[in-house]
């Protein structure tokens, strides 16, 4: 393509110029607006006209496009092409267009690298006079590119371009080569540098007020390649080549640069750094269910849980800020003392008035109260008659923690104690072997526990429990007991002596056999034909079971149907009566 002025634009330095832009994307990358586009498009003219030079050294010239038939550009002369040749200086574009200038401001980069190439001298748009010693378009070009491929990125400035180039002639030539003054002496010939007295300036990367543990980047922004020695508080702490440090300590700090023969000193940056505050806290140890006010000093902090706090066991920061804003964190714990397992183990509840005291009983050795308590005893007789005394029990274990446990206890009329004329009645007048005799104490079964103790050889036919017991006598002489144990528990004893009468039998009944299983035979031999005999069976309850209403002089009666156990035969004969004792198995 081309215009009206013009042939196609495909010279060589156009076409270099082009191609370089992809050499710039795969490399740098360079943005294309602004500082970082015009420096793209500075690079691109001076790779083309580069390529020009290299292709034809004898016809090669430091404009662009000019074999088109319309020059284009200018690197030796930029102004005469609408061009600045210094920063900021005649034709500088400020605005928004061209993506803020990108094709015009470059013309003082293009400016530098001919001055580089060429050499020159004169005065800038400022009033500074320069002096460039040109060291050739070879070692020019190894600069630039070296600060391409090396050091310049995407969002890469002029003050950043400035510093590559610096830094590549440094790794390529040597800190204040002729070469790396040559590069300082160009920036300053198009404005962007004031050369070898030019002043450097320690610059703080972030607050140079900030709390222990924390640091700030100090930045020092002298020459490539320069040495630079770093002052604390006037004592050197380092010499080397960094332009930056991290700082972590407080002090005045200094910088002096070494700039190939000339030393520069940076005015001095104060860093203050404060200590961080001295936090602590308190463990709490309290009992479940309860509530602990956490202690955290100095006062005006923050807890990590709720405060006043109720929970489980667990661990705690308390986080702490002074007034320079630095922060410091203590760590406590919290236990949590389950509480004591506490039961009272009484088992009665109701207690006669006249009873003795009760020793009240648990699991631990707490402390009682209550109406009626005196120490570990509950007093009847104290707490009056009464129902629902609630008598409570507390206990404190090592940790202060209180469990407790509750009972409810009455108080009911005094205990009976048997009247002293209290003896057992024998019911019956004589005593038999194998006979059916009662025995009984009067009084009122509701007031005692009963227990009737049977002599060896007898057999009971009703409860050992009621104040009336019946058995089979078993024999011979014994002694027949019955226990009495009121409501407070005291136990009295009645006993007699059961004498057997040996004298003969109303009339003369046998029943054989004894034990029997199916059959029982009834034989009455001194019983008159005129004489009417009866015969009921009871069975150990005292149930009536069977009943035979006629008994011939030998009778048997089936016993089949009977249960296992012990029978009771009353034979009636007229208005006598006799018992016998029957075992079926």
């Amino acid at each position: 393509s081309g215009n009206a002025n013009a042939g196609p634009l495909t010279t060589l330095d156009i076409a270099g110029h082009e191609f370089s832009h992809g050499l710039i994307q795969k490399t740098a990358n360079l943005n294309y607006s602004n500082e970082p586009g015009t420096i793209n498009e500075a690079i691109a003219d001076i790779l083309g006209t580069v390529l020009e030079f290299y292709a034809d050294s004898t016809h090669a010239n430091w404009t662009i496009g000019e074999k088109s038939g319309a020059t284009l550009r200018s690197m030796s002369a930029p102004e005469s092409y609408n061009q600045p040749g210094t920063f900021h200086g005649t034709n500088w574009y400020f605005g928004t267009g061209d993506n803020g200038g990108v094709h015009i401001n470059s013309g003082f980069i293009n400016k530098w690298f001919y001055l580089l190439s060429e050499g020159g001298q004169g005065t800038n748009d400022h009033g500074t006079n320069y002096v460039v010693n040109g060291m050739g378009i070879n070692d020019a070009t190894r600069i630039i590119y070296h600060s391409l491929i090396s050091y310049l990125v995407p969002q890469s400035d002029f003050n950043d371009l400035k510093w590559a180039t610096m830094q590549s002639a440094a790794d390529l030539f040597g800190t204040c080569s002729p070469q790396y003054l040559a590069v300082a002496e160009g920036w300053v010939a198009v404005g962007l540098s004031e050369g070898i007295n030019e002043p450097i300036q320690l610059i703080s990367m972030g607050n140079t007020e900030f709390c222990q543990g924390n640091n700030v980047v100090l930045s020092v922004n002298g020459w490539a390649g320069s040495p630079f020695d770093w002052f604390r508080n006037d004592t050197l702490i380092h010499s080397g080549f960094e332009s930056q440090r991290q700082i972590n300590q407080e002090g005045i700090y200094s910088v002096s640069e070494h700039r190939c023969g000339t030393i520069l000193n940076a005015d001095s940056v104060t860093i203050l750094v404060h200590q961080l505050p001295i936090v602590r806290t308190v463990n709490a140890s309290l009992c479940a269910g309860e509530e602990v006010l956490l202690t955290g000093l100095p006062l005006g902090g923050s807890f990590s849980v709720a405060n006043p706090y109720q929970g489980n066991s667990t661990t705690f920061q308390y986080q702490f800020t002074d007034s320079f804003g630095c922060s410091a964190t203590a760590i406590g714990s919290i236990v949590v003392h389950p509480l004591p397992l506490v039961t009272i183990t009484n088992t009665g509840t109701i207690f006669p008035l006249n009873m003795e005291p009760v020793a009240l009983t648990s699991n631990v050795n707490g402390t009682f109260s209550g109406v009626g308590v005196v120490s570990n005893y509950f007093i009847p007789s104290l707490a009056g008659m009464g129902n629902d005394y609630s008598i409570k029990l507390n206990y404190t274990n090592s940790f202060g923690c209180v469990g407790t446990d509750s009972i409810l206890l009455s108080v009911i009329t005094p205990c009976v104690t048997p009247a002293q004329e209290l003896e057992i009645t024998q019911m019956e007048e004589n005593v038999s072997e194998g006979k059916v005799v009662n025995f009984s104490v009067d009084l009122n079964a509701s007031d005692y526990k009963i227990q009737w103790t049977l002599p060896t050889g007898c057999v009971a036919l009703s409860a050992l429990n009621e104040t009336t017991v019946s058995m089979i006598w078993n024999g011979k002489t014994d002694e027949l007991k019955v226990a009495l144990i009121n409501s407070c528990n005291d136990k009295f004893e009645l006993k007699t002596t059961v004498a057997i009468n040996n004298s003969a039998p109303l009339f003369n009944v046998s029943i054989y056999p004894v034990p029997t299983s199916e059959y029982l035979t009834i034989e009455t031999l001194s019983v008159s034909a005129s004489q009417s005999i009866t015969i009921q069976i009871f069975d150990a309850t005292g149930q009536l079971v069977k009943t035979v209403p006629t008994v011939e002089k030998m009778q048997r009666v089936s016993v089949k149907e009977f249960a296992d156990g012990v029978y009771l035969l009353v034979v009636n004969c007229g208005a006598k009566i006799e018992k016998f004792r029957m075992v079926k198995n």
